[in-house]
């Protein structure tokens, strides 16, 4: 399994208009209001955090579906989609280091992860104008991490604890699919087309 390119040389930024980017980019917006309710940490608030991570996971799945019923697949969408995911999952997680106790360990692992992927990125960028978006892997990842933050959110254990593991083990696994298909993409003097 490896993860689909664009080239950066096809974004048209005006298609930031278009409804499945917006639906991307609502998961953004929903971010502060998690973050309020979080820290209030009272049963009102909790529940309307729970909803709201469930509102983005519901935008999360309804913007690819939305994409391809409009015809509205784009270069900007492929990569707007994981740089969200990669936010909304790593605020989600220093709002649990912060004010769920969400062990340290875990968390250093998937920003880590994170960082050495950001960082393959811009090599990829800088050689050969392409980025990379998700694939299967990187989004039952996504969904792992978002069911490993819910259960964290309502203390659910052993349950939370649990999901961590399985969350790592994933983050691990598609981490280790991205550098694979970094290093065919870096050696092929291919540009702009899917490697799979």
């Amino acid at each position: 399994m490896s993860v689909p390119v664009a080239s950066i040389r096809k974004i048209d930024f005006r298609e930031i208009l278009y409804v499945p980017n917006m639906l991307t980019l609502g998961r953004l917006v929903l971010l502060p209001f998690i973050f309020f309710c979080l820290r209030h940490n009272t049963p009102p608030y909790t529940m309307a955090a729970i909803v709201l991570i469930l509102a983005a996971v519901l935008l999360d799945s309804l913007d690819g579906y939305v994409a391809h019923r409009l015809n509205q697949v784009t270069d900007l969408g492929r990569i707007l989609d994981p740089i969200v995911d990669k936010l909304s999952v790593g605020c989600g997680i220093v709002f649990l280091l912060v004010l769920r106790d969400f062990p340290l360990w875990a968390a250093l692992i998937i920003f880590g992860r994170d960082v050495a992927i950001l960082v393959l990125v811009f090599l990829l960028i800088r050689r050969k104008e392409l980025i990379t978006s998700s694939n299967f892997l990187g989004k039952m990842t996504v969904t792992a991490l978002a069911g490993m933050i819910l259960f964290y959110v309502i203390d659910l254990q052993p349950h939370a604890i649990i999901s961590v593991y399985l969350a790592v083990f994933l983050v691990i696994l598609s981490g280790g699919d991205y550098i694979y298909s970094y290093i065919r993409i870096a050696r092929s003097s291919r540009g702009g087309h899917r490697y799979e």
